[in-house]
């Protein structure tokens, strides 16, 4: 593999590596939005049952 081959491939690999990282973020926004409004619902059922 010659130096520019080399290059250019180190390039796209960085590339995906960010592409990964910003999936996985959004991932894990998406996932923590699913858990604050399951949480979110619990504690409205909890206040209708004391109320």
């Amino acid at each position: 593999m010659s130096l520019s081959e080399n290059r250019k491939e180190k390039g796209e690999l960085k590339d995906r590596v960010a592409e990964l990282k910003r999936s996985l973020r959004q991932y894990r926004n998406q996932d923590s939005a699913i858990k604050f409004r399951t949480s979110l619902s619990r504690i409205e059922e909890m206040k209708k049952r004391i109320e």
